[in-house]
């Protein structure tokens, strides 16, 4: 008898037996309704993508203007001091603000016309022209100086701060004047009023404002505790604030990203997605539970995420239980089919962009050497393995072969199975064994009750669909 079976979607949260997906998804990614070779992180060649002088990449955003495009990144270093790097092609010129810059392992970054900004916690927030090589500038105007805040980011023609640490209102946010950037008037003064600058302090129960999104008429606070809207409104309300949704919230600053006008983030809970009236799971029954039983609770601050947008994906870097600041595992999220996999590859920080650059610079990241690079490495081993069958429903089954459905230029690829008599039992796992040329079957003998296909691939592939099990029911019980 002949059994096909189909690559579903990868669903570890569910049961192995009868999986409506697949029990394993490794280096690939999920495009197209298919499954698609995962190309790894490969550092830029000299010198535009040399590795930073020194220290570790906390937080990057590239910014733009009309005649130029350049990459700011915040390192680490292990001395507690933290220094700011910028990028136009060339080797790093070193910009930190003088005399120096505290270390807190992440920078929150922000575009406003010609100038970029950055908050990272420990100091007061800093900025400079976008293409400039003279240090960052401590953020300050006529009417006093930002305070010093954990994140940041822009809602329509405001520059709004979060996580207020100096005045301890880890909750509170604050904005600058109307398309002023630099002004930041003593709150409910006539000065504040008359630019439509001021602060909110939001609900304690709430927690720490870990992320600000960017919108026109409204914005999105993210919380550890949950998600407030932030609406314009004008004269002396300015914003109105509204909770769309408590606990739980955010993980961490850099747990998030904005695409379109959906904001997908990761929480203790899982994974979740909110359009800024209600936020929904996208994990509940798929990864949650692989996610939760694998996080690391000692390095929430090591999660990273970021956008390939050309393919629809979205990729959260996972420091696993035994991981320190390097995650080495990396889930992604189809936000459009609603699909996941994972893939494992050394990230430590996304380069944070507008959607429209992504055509001209691709998704780009640093790895923890430092060195700045793209996803266009050479694929490796891609592993799927089908969902777990009873082949002869009340007994045993004889496999003599499987013929695994990949498309490709003759790809190189092996095949095992995994089988095992009861649901409690391990499985055990036959030889790697290459498919016949002739036949395209490779032959392996196995007799048990439960049975799962596992495909190797190595290499470059065009289309992974699935395979076919060779069996016939076995006299034994």
């Amino acid at each position: 008898m002949s059994s096909k079976f189909k690559f579903g979607a990868w669903l570890p949260d569910q049961a192995d037996l009868d999986n409506p997906g697949v029990t394993e998804a490794k280096n690939v990614l999920p495009v197209a309704g298919n499954y698609l070779p995962y190309a790894p992180f490969k550092e830029y060649g000299l010198p535009g993508g040399a590795p930073l002088p020194l220290g570790l990449p906390a937080g990057a955003i590239r910014a733009f203007t009309p005649a130029q495009s350049v990459v700011y990144v915040a390192s680490a270093l292990s001395g507690g001091a933290e220094k700011i790097y910028v990028n136009n092609g060339s080797p790093w010129t070193d910009v930190t603000p003088i005399p120096s810059w505290a270390q807190s392992n992440y920078a929150s970054w922000a575009q406003y016309g010609a100038n970029v900004f950055v908050a990272n916690a420990l100091d007061l927030p800093q900025f400079a022209v976008i293409g400039g090589t003279s240090p960052f500038t401590q953020l300050t105007g006529a009417f006093g100086d930002a305070p010093r805040a954990g994140v940041l980011g822009i809602v329509g023609q405001f520059l709004v701060l979060g996580n207020l640490l100096a005045s301890s209102q880890p909750f509170a946010v604050q904005w600058s004047g109307i398309n002023a950037p630099f002004d930041w008037p003593t709150p409910n003064s006539n000065q504040a009023i008359a630019e439509q600058s001021g602060l909110q302090t939001l609900d304690a129960s709430l927690g720490t404002v870990v992320g600000i999104t960017q919108g026109d008429q409204w914005g999105l606070i993210l919380l550890t505790g949950g998600v407030v809207r932030m609406t314009y409104q004008g004269g002396g309300v300015v914003f109105s604030f509204d909770t769309i949704y408590r606990a739980p919230g955010c993980l961490s600053p850099d747990a998030w990203c904005k695409v379109g006008s959906l904001i997908y983030y990761l929480s203790p809970a899982g994974f979740f997605v909110t359009d800024g009236v209600s936020s929904k799971s996208i994990g509940y029954g798929m990864v949650d539970q692989y996610y939760s039983s694998r996080l690391n609770p000692s390095q929430l601050n090591a999660v990273r995420c970021g956008v390939d947008y050309a393919r629809r994906l979205i990729y959260w870097m996972l420091p696993k239980n035994g991981d320190g600041p390097n995650p080495q595992e990396c889930l992604v999220y189809n936000y459009e089919e609603q699909r996941w996999t994972h893939v494992f590859d050394s990230v430590r920080a996304f380069v944070n962009q507008a959607q429209s650059a992504l055509l001209t610079f691709g998704m780009e990241a640093f790895d923890e050497t430092g060195a700045m690079g793209q996803f266009n490495g050479s694929p490796g081993v891609a592993t799927l393995i089908s969902p777990e069958m009873e082949l002869n429903p009340g007994g045993k089954a004889l496999v003599s072969g499987i013929k695994p459905q990949i498309a490709g230029n003759a790809v190189p690829l092996t095949v095992r199975v995994l089988s095992r008599n009861t649901t409690d039992e391990a499985l055990t796992t036959t030889s790697a064994v290459s498919p016949t040329k002739s036949t395209g079957f490779a032959d392996i003998l196995v007799e048990n009750r439960y049975l799962r296909a596992q495909i190797d691939i190595t290499g470059p592939f065009t289309q992974a669909m699935g395979g076919e099990f060779i069996a016939q029911p076995s006299g034994s019980f």
